[in-house]
């Protein structure tokens, strides 16, 4: 049998030294300290050092293990950045993401995966990757949240040397999940959310429209909105496939005090998930030339509809606020 040689056991052991320390698993149950801001508080975990308390930052860091050729931290930041604006909940999310990657636009961040979390019983985005160290062929994982509100929107980081955040993503998002605020809701361009039939719908109509009386659901009308000379009306019934084809089918005619009538369009792309139809047609009236813009979506047993009329002097105006409602419609 062979002997190594001492030079060649030096060989082995550096070759089995990691070039990062290698951390354990981070736990998802938390144990720690909470760090209070004016505007938000979240926990950190007993054994890392804090080294930060400006009013709206926080930066704390875990020293690594001495089993590596270099000893980097695994790291918490959270900051403040300035409020995002979208037109609806999708574009909110599309905006969070692109806050957070622009704010990593000179680490050269590589994005591998985006989501959307629930953090202090609000709607929050992150995004998952990798970007360059401070020295060359260094790299870190990193983890981002995106807590919209206003006035200001709070970012939550972490990082870990590569490849290390599968042993770090579960304790990452319990140190998320500790997250206490007091920011106010983030304010979509498309309005608050209208909740109609019992929370069942929800749509959005910027505040310059005003919410006149509500039906009684079943069947009847269930919310009417205005603004100028336009009107919105949204309604549900019971229905089914061959009632949705109905309704397109007559939304296609005519009115009967109709003039001049024109069919502009039909949509039949769907809204949520759920089959749907949008009719937009012309006429001219007592009043003078009105456009219609109908859509029916058949949501379960319910078939919900949004029916909007519309002076034509003032379609141009209101047409993206009418899509945007349209392009909020949720169902619980």
């Amino acid at each position: 049998m062979k002997l190594l040689t001492t030079g060649s056991l030096l060989l082995l052991v550096a070759c089995a030294t990691p070039e990062f320390a290698q951390f354990s698993p981070l736990p998802a149950t938390i144990v720690g300290h909470r760090e209070a801001r004016p505007l938000w508080s979240l926990v950190v975990p007993d054994g890392w050092q804090v080294r930060n308390s400006d009013d709206d930052v926080l930066y704390a860091f875990e020293a690594p293990p001495k089993n590596g050729r270099h000893l980097v931290y695994r790291t918490l930041h959270v900051a403040t950045a300035a409020a995002v604006a979208a037109d609806d909940d999708a574009g909110l999310g599309e905006a969070a993401q692109r806050l957070l990657i622009e704010r990593r636009t000179n680490d050269e961040l590589v994005v591998q995966e985006r989501g959307a979390a629930r953090l202090a019983g609000r709607d929050a985005w992150f995004v998952r990757g990798t970007m360059r160290g401070p020295a060359a062929g260094w790299t870190f994982d990193v983890l981002d949240y995106c807590v919209p509100g206003t006035p200001v929107s709070l970012v939550i980081s972490f990082t870990a040397p590569a490849p290390q955040l599968a042993a770090s993503r579960a304790g990452f998002a319990a140190i998320a999940a500790t997250l206490e605020t007091s920011l106010g809701a983030p304010r979509l361009r498309g309005g608050d959310a209208q909740r109609l039939d019992g929370g069942r719908l929800t749509l959005r109509l910027p505040a310059a429209w005003q919410r006149l009386d509500d039906g009684a659901g079943n069947g009847a009308e269930l919310a009417r909105f205005r603004r100028g000379g336009a009107e919105c009306n949204v309604s549900t019934r019971l229905g089914d496939a061959p009632l949705l084809a109905q309704f397109a089918e007559a939304a296609a005619k005519a009115p009967n005090e109709a003039r001049d009538f024109r069919l502009l369009s039909i949509d039949r792309s769907p809204r949520g998930g759920h089959r749907a139809v949008r009719v937009r047609s012309a006429w001219r009236g007592a009043a003078g030339t009105v456009i219609a813009d109908d859509t029916a979506v058949l949501a379960g047993a319910h078939l919900d509809v949004v029916s909007c009329r519309v002076p034509a002097a003032e379609f141009a105006e209101l047409a993206p606020e009418i899509d945007r409602a349209l392009t909020s419609l949720r169902w619980q």
